[in-house]
């Protein structure tokens, strides 16, 4: 238990960052792979875009807690934006993760659909 109050307690934004982005690239990756898709780098940005998102807004909430009480109205404000800003890129990533999920279904539809032309 002591070992994991130790870890948290040295873990900064930026080793929160570092961890989860290859930690999101590697779950993109084997999805598609599961899925037979194509890799889209305009796709994996936006999904890495939105979990930095979500870090940075947890982290701007958590900061507001150590905001000196001369400052409690700017922590206020740091708190609510912090998470607005987490939920805004969460729900963005979910849309993501789930169009990239979706899509596979989507195309085989789409192909079933489609009149072939023969020469």
């Amino acid at each position: 238990m002591n070992g994991i109050v130790w870890l948290a307690s040295q873990m900064t934004e930026t080793k929160i960052v570092l961890l989860c982005v290859p930690a999101v690239a590697i779950a993109y990756a084997i999805i598609l792979v599961y899925k037979h898709r194509q890799f889209d780098l305009n796709e994996l940005t936006l999904v890495i875009v939105d979990v930095v998102g979500v870090i940075g807004g947890g982290s701007m909430f958590v900061h507001a807690f150590k905001m000196p009480d001369a400052f409690s109205e700017q922590a206020k404000w740091t708190g609510i934006a912090g998470v607005c800003m987490a939920m805004l890129f969460f729900f963005q990533a979910v849309s993501v993760f789930r169009k990239v999920l979706a899509s596979q279904g989507q195309a085989a539809a789409e192909k079933k659909d489609s009149p072939e032309i023969s020469a």
